[in-house]
């Protein structure tokens, strides 16, 4: 890649590969699905709202790294929930051990809390709280069907609930979902 290339450059790279190699043919089309809609809970938002200056720590105008322990090597909290380095801003940090995750965030919105919930959730989130603020979250759940996982702790809507104050709600809702008109087996050579 072109040094300086971003994510959503990449992405678009990525996916026009797929179109040319394999001559991808598709479509988004509207389908009524199970989807969770997140609002507040009846206690009330528990979320910080992020200060403007998220952060101190800067070198040459840029954000120091988060320092992540060496892989394999995860540090465990007094309930057992795994340390998460911090994230740089804007974004999530998020670390799993024996079937228990946590992540923290710091100046996200909540269209990057739905993208994470419905990544973990592997289902559509809706957002519903009309909240356009930055918010600084630690969210530690125990992962649901995981053998490994201590079944001491909130599963990851309790968490949520408790830890976030939003509310997620399974519900009938329509989505945008991606279909696949046409796709070859074998890529065409380069």
């Amino acid at each position: 890649m072109p040094p300086g290339t971003t994510k959503e450059q990449f992405n678009l790279m990525l996916r026009n590969l797929v179109i040319e190699r394999f001559k991808l043919a598709y479509h988004y089309e509207k389908k009524e699905i199970q989807v969770y809609e997140v609002g507040i809970a009846k206690g009330g938002l528990k979320m910080k709202e992020s200060p403007p200056v998220v952060l101190e720590a800067v070198k040459g105008g840029e954000q120091a790294e988060a320092t992540l322990p060496p892989l394999g090597k995860v540090d465990l909290d007094a309930e057992g929930f795994p340390r998460v380095a911090a994230p740089k801003s804007g974004s999530w940090s998020m670390t799993m051990s024996n079937g228990r995750a946590r992540a923290t965030s710091i100046g996200i919105s909540m269209e990057q809390v739905v993208s994470m919930l419905s990544g973990q959730l592997d289902a559509p989130v809706t957002d519903s709280t009309g909240l356009q603020g930055k918010y600084d979250c630690t969210l530690s759940w125990v992962a649901e069907n995981n053998p490994a996982a201590d079944s001491s702790g909130p599963t990851l809507i309790e968490a949520v609930r408790e830890q976030l104050g939003l509310r997620l709600e399974r519900k009938k809702g329509l989505a945008d979902v991606f279909v696949i008109d046409h796709v070859e087996k074998v890529p065409v050579e380069n």
